[in-house]
């Protein structure tokens, strides 16, 4: 797997640190949920410049997906994609009772 990351200059480094202790203890080591919050502020930040545009990059993210899993979404995704829809539905729906009382 690695010798497939090793052709050109990025691959190379990958192929180095994949290999290196410590480089992997420092990979763990970073404050994942602070990158996580920046990567979602990012996003957050790209829609509100422009909601358009980040549609269209949805839109085409959704196709690229589709050519590298011509199956994508399964129904298992799909049902999972609802699921996961309900219960966020019903957390904005608590959250909403909950600020009309205040």
């Amino acid at each position: 797997m690695f010798r497939q990351l090793s052709d050109g200059p990025r691959g190379r480094y990958a192929a180095k640190v994949a290999h290196d202790p410590e480089h992997l203890r420092a990979f763990a080591r970073r404050p994942w949920a602070a990158i996580e919050d920046a990567k979602r502020e990012h996003i957050a930040a790209r829609y509100r410049e422009d909601p358009e545009a980040h549609v269209a990059r949805v839109h085409a993210l959704r196709e690229h997906m589709r050519l590298v899993r011509p199956e994508w979404p399964t129904p298992d995704d799909r049902a999972q994609d609802l699921s996961d829809h309900i219960a966020l539905k019903a957390l904005i729906d608590r959250a909403s009772r909950r600020l009309a009382h205040r």
